[in-house]
C-alpha cells in the first residue's frame, strides 16, 4: 500500500515537473520569437516598437496553460475528442488573454473575433498535421493483417 501511494506521488511529481519544464521551454521560445519579430519591425518601419515588460510577463501564464493543455492532450484515459477540445479552448483563450490583449493599444471586439478566427484556423491546420503524424507513428493503432480466428475452423 505504501509503495502504491509512493508510486502515485512520483507520477504526480513527474507530471508537474514536466508541465513546468515544458512551460519554461515554451516561454523561452516565445520570448525569443517575439523579440526577433519586434526587431524586424523596428528595422523595416524605423519605429520604436519594443516589447514591454508586461508583455513578457504575460508570456509565462500562456506558456504554463499551453504546457498543461499539452499534458491533457497526451492523456489516453480521456476521450480523444475531449482532449482536443480542452486543448483548443485553453490554447485559444490564453492566447487572446495573455498574448493578444497585452499587445494591442485599443481593445475592439471585432478585432478580437478576427484574431480568434485566424488563430482557430492556424490551430486547426496544426492539429490536423499533429493528428496525421501521431496516427502514422502510433503503434497501438496498427492491426495485424494476418488475423485468423481461433474459434472458427475453416
Amino acid at each position: 500500500m505504501a509503495n502504491q501511494i509512493k508510486s502515485e506521488n512520483n507520477k504526480k511529481y513527474s507530471a508537474i515537473k514536466n508541465i513546468f519544464l515544458n512551460s519554461s521551454i515554451i516561454f523561452t521560445v516565445l520570448t525569443i520569437a517575439f523579440t526577433i519579430i519586434f526587431c524586424v519591425i523596428n528595422l523595416q518601419d524605423n519605429t520604436d516598437a519594443t516589447i514591454k515588460a508586461i508583455q513578457v510577463i504575460c508570456f509565462y501564464p500562456f506558456a504554463l496553460a499551453l504546457a498543461f493543455s499539452n499534458y491533457i492532450l497526451l492523456q489516453k484515459a480521456i476521450l480523444k475528442i475531449a482532449r482536443v477540445l480542452i486543448h483548443y479552448f485553453i490554447s485559444i483563450l490564453t492566447f487572446v488573454l495573455f498574448i493578444y490583449l497585452p499587445i494591442v493599444d485599443e481593445i475592439v471586439g471585432k478585432n478580437i473575433l478576427v484574431v480568434t478566427f485566424i488563430v482557430t484556423l492556424a490551430y486547426a491546420i496544426l492539429m490536423a498535421i499533429y493528428q496525421i503524424v501521431m496516427s502514422k507513428t502510433n503503434p497501438e493503432k496498427k492491426q495485424d493483417k494476418n488475423y485468423s480466428s481461433i474459434y472458427r475452423k475453416d
